[in-house]
């Protein structure tokens, strides 16, 4: 992509996040040279809204390889959403049970164009085969892309283009067993666990494995 175009789309989408969410207070900057660039910017925790709020950019540079007859958005960028105790800095990031969020954006980020595939709503990734938990911290072991319930509605997508709109999508921990009940029954039954027990993208490490408990 053409690097006017790349910043240009970059300063829409900072606009957009400040329109529609926050003003950005922090961007974290990619600096590898043989890997798809993937910006994260972070609007930090306020009153208001009380979690960090981590939001990609790069993913939606280049579109992504749907299957044919697919009707899906081919642009997507990704964001997590953390308690306000989590710690989100340059010295936290080396440590992997702070680090493991920012870690799984930038992967799955760059996931569709390193695999010539594509992702959307209700996907999961497991972090590895077989999968294994993120980080000691934790026990979850995979990815869901779902919308967003902690930013608007009119957040969601970001026309760019007359034939490029990015879409936005959270990323929510799973533990093996809501993976394994998502693949076998769908993700309806996986939804309705989460509304039961009053579960949303906001990660929280301690809440109960859905999957064990149906």
């Amino acid at each position: 992509m053409n690097v006017n175009f790349v910043q240009e789309h970059r300063q829409r989408m900072q606009q957009h996040i400040s329109e529609h969410i926050a003003p950005v207070d922090q961007i974290y900057h990619d600096l590898s040279a043989d890997l798809q660039p993937i910006d994260i910017y972070h609007i930090k925790p306020t009153q208001t809204r009380p979690f960090h709020t981590l939001i990609t950019a790069g993913m939606s540079d280049h579109p992504m390889n749907l299957p044919l007859g697919v009707q899906a958005p081919q642009h997507l960028e990704l964001m997590v959403t953390l308690p306000q105790e989590w710690e989100v800095n340059e010295n936290a990031f080396r440590q992997s049970q702070w680090y493991w969020p920012i870690a799984q954006l930038k992967f799955i980020a760059r996931f569709p164009k390193q695999y010539k595939t594509w992702l959307g709503w209700g996907h999961t990734l497991p972090n590895g085969d077989p999968s294994e938990p993120f980080a000691d911290n934790t026990k979850m072991s995979g990815m869901m892309i779902v919308p967003s319930l902690h930013v608007p509605q009119s957040f969601y997508q970001l026309p760019l283009e007359s034939d490029k709109t990015v879409h936005y999508f959270a990323l929510v921990p799973l533990y093996d067993e809501e993976m394994t009940l998502k693949l076998e029954q769908g993700i309806d039954p996986l939804l309705d666990g989460f509304h039961l027990y009053g579960a949303t993208d906001l990660i929280d490490i301690t809440r109960p494995n859905i999957g064990a408990s149906i």
